[in-house]
């Protein structure tokens, strides 16, 4: 081995986090809808909006909220007609995160991965919403009409009965 290369892989180890090196702190997300073209609002877990726009859409989203917090979103799709639904996206702590005991050292579990995000993974690269439609649209809705004795036909007449 070279000694630039054993300098690189030394360096690398030494200052940079296991998951750093080897995972990513912001992953794309693929989120779709039935139907399509609805509006999607993605939100953090302190509620702030990310991203606005509507499905299908790859949204790229940052894995960690802050040191040591991993992030947290919720997408809310909104259609006229159909019922709104909300979809957590979430993360969980990347495997690569314990290759810091061999490889990355204290300053890489203790620093550079948790202040990077690249101690978490996404858990699913995806969000797939399927909306209801409304079932009681003012069109489906019965309405009572009143009629006046004079406004009635003939053959509907022998139906009546009389109220007192």
């Amino acid at each position: 081995m070279s000694i630039r290369r054993f300098l690189f892989l030394t360096i690398t180890f030494v200052f940079g986090g296991c998951a750093s090196i080897v995972s990513k702190s912001t992953y794309p997300i693929s989120i779709t809808s039935k139907p399509n073209k609805t509006e999607i609002t993605v939100v953090n877990r302190k509620g702030d909006m990310v991203y606005h726009g509507t499905t299908p859409a790859l949204v790229l989203l940052k894995s960690g909220q802050s040191f040591f917090k991993r992030a947290e979103y919720e997408v809310q799709f909104q259609k006229q007609g159909y019922q709104s639904k909300k979809e957590p996206i979430k993360f969980r702590l990347d495997p690569w995160y314990f290759g810091n005991i061999l490889f990355g050292g204290a300053i890489g579990m203790l620093i550079i991965d948790p202040a990077s995000g690249a101690m978490y993974r996404l858990k699913t690269p995806f969000v797939i919403a399927e909306l209801e439609e409304l079932s009681a649209s003012k069109s489906d809705q019965k309405v009572i009409k009143v009629y006046l004795l004079n406004e009635i036909s003939e053959s509907w007449k022998h139906q009546l009965i009389p109220i007192n």
